[in-house]
This record gives C-alpha cells, sequence and structure tokens, in this order.
C-alpha cells in the first residue's frame, strides 16, 4: 500500500482509533475512522478505500460481521482484523471470513507497516 492510500480505522475504542490514525497519517497514509462496522460500511460505500483496520469487538455490526460483507460487495478489499483478545478467537476461524490478517493488541507498528505495504503489492 503505498502512502497517499486511503485507509480505514475501524474501532469502537475512540483512543486507539485516534493514535493508530496520528501514526498513519505521519507515515504518508490518508485515514478515516469509524466507530463500529456499520458506520464503517457506510463510508465504504460512499468514499474509495483502500484497506480497513477492524476491532473485531464492538458495538452495532462486529469486525467479523463487517469482513463479510465487505467481501460481499468488494471481494478484494483488504481487511486486517485486530484485537486484544486473541484467547477467544482462532486466527484459522478469523481468516475463513477472507480477512488478509489477525493482529493482536496492542499492534506491533513495525509489522502493521509492512503488512500494508505487502498487501499493497500484492494486490
Amino acid at each position: 500500500m503505498l502512502p497517499n492510500s486511503k485507509i480505514l480505522i475501524v474501532d469502537d475504542n475512540r483512543e486507539f482509533r485516534e493514535a493508530l490514525a496520528r501514526i498513519l497519517s505521519a507515515t504518508g497514509y490518508d485515514v478515516d475512522m469509524a466507530g463500529d462496522g456499520e458506520e464503517a460500511l457506510a463510508l465504504i460505500k460512499t468514499k474509495k478505500m483502500h484497506l480497513a483496520i477492524v476491532d473485531i469487538d464492538m458495538p452495532r455490526m462486529d469486525g467479523i460481521q463487517f469482513t463479510i460483507k465487505v467481501k460481499e460487495l468488494i471481494p478484494s478489499f483488504p481487511v486486517i482484523i485486530v484485537t486484544g483478545y486473541t484467547q477467544f478467537y482462532k486466527a484459522e476461524e478469523i481468516l475463513a471470513t477472507g480477512a488478509e490478517a489477525f493482529l493482536k493488541k496492542p499492534v506491533e507498528l513495525p509489522m502493521l507497516l509492512d503488512l500494508i505495504k505487502k498487501l499493497k503489492t500484492s494486490g
């Protein structure tokens, strides 16, 4: 994913969302944010996005439901799912939704930035 690409951060934790947005913006990415899957899905339907970083546990529409719905709309749309509760989820089950990656919070920034670049070069 090249700088100036549009990344959507979807997380009900405002502090996490804003901190990650500041970091990605400083790296050259254009960032939008949503507090849950419903809000994120509405944004994707109205704006061009290149990738989403999505928390699993959110109100209204969680990250798994969001991933399934966005993949129905845009099958090639890259989704990185993140959670602080990896003990409750199996990576295989999460990746079966169509997500490209499943990362544990706190997210290791160098790993996330490398993954974002890798998804762009493979897509």
